[in-house]
Formats: C-alpha cells, structure tokens, sequence
C-alpha cells in the first residue's frame, strides 16, 4: 500500500515536473516574440533595413 502510494507520488511529480516544462518553453517563447517586436520597431534597425536594402540595390545596378 505504501509503495503504491508512494508511486502515485512519484508519478504526480513527474507530470507537473513536465508541465513546468512546457510552461518555461511556452513563457521563454513569448519572450523571444516581444524582444523581437522591440527590436524591429526600433529606429535603428529600421536604418539597417534600409541600408541593407541600399547595398542589394546597389549590388544589382552594378
């Protein structure tokens, strides 16, 4: 009896052990989105953009 309740234990805290997981992956993953969201709206990227935009131009015409 003990060992088997001792199992429903073990068992349990595996199963939240995973969903702790896939709750840091899924937290870790809207990070990465709003990071990436702030960066893209900054005005600096937004003149790498263009300036990697006029370097592809420019390579083409010549």
């Amino acid at each position: 009896m003990f060992r088997r309740l001792t199992e429903e234990v073990y068992a349990r805290e595996q199963s939240l052990k995973q969903q702790l997981r896939a709750l840091q992956i899924e937290i870790d993953r809207t990070r990465v989105r709003y990071e990436t969201e702030k960066i893209l709206q900054t005005n600096y990227f937004q003149e790498l953009r263009q300036n990697a935009q006029a370097l592809r131009d420019e390579l083409n015409e010549g």
